[in-house]
C-alpha cells in the first residue's frame, strides 16, 4: 500500500465497515468516502476525519496531504499526476519541498512558501 486510497479501503474492509458507516462516523457523505477510495484528493480536515475513524496514524495523514499537493500541482501545470508525485518526492528528498517552497531552519524543519 502506498496511496491513501488503498490504506482507507484496506482499513475499512478489515474493520468490516461500509463506506456509509465510515462517512457517518466521520460526519462526511458516503460519496466523499467513495471518492477517496477512487483516489480523489480531499481537504486536510476530511482526510484527518477519515484517519481518526479508521485509526490510521502516521504516515497516512501526511500521505493524503502530499497526494493532494501533487494533484493540485498537476492540474495547475497540466502535467500527469504521476509526474507531479515523482517531482514532489524528489524535491522533498532534496529538502526543497513542493515547487516554490523552501525549508526554513528551525527545530521543526517546516516548509514555507518561498518569498
Amino acid at each position: 500500500m502506498s496511496h491513501f486510497r488503498e490504506a482507507v479501503r484496506h482499513a475499512r474492509t478489515e474493520q468490516g465497515l461500509t463506506q456509509a458507516e465510515v462517512a457517518e462516523q466521520a460526519s462526511l457523505s458516503q460519496k466523499i468516502i467513495s471518492d477517496v477510495e477512487r483516489g480523489t484528493p480531499v481537504k486536510r480536515s476530511t482526510s484527518l476525519a477519515i484517519c481518526r475513524v479508521l485509526g490510521l496514524g502516521p504516515p497516512w495523514p501526511a500521505v493524503a496531504f502530499l497526494e493532494s499537493i501533487a494533484h493540485t500541482d498537476a492540474r495547475a501545470r497540466k502535467i500527469p499526476v504521476e509526474q507531479a508525485h515523482a517531482e514532489l518526492a524528489e524535491s522533498l528528498a532534496a529538502g526543497i519541498g513542493p515547487t516554490g517552497w523552501k525549508r526554513v531552519e528551525d527545530p521543526g524543519g517546516w516548509m514555507v512558501p518561498a518569498a
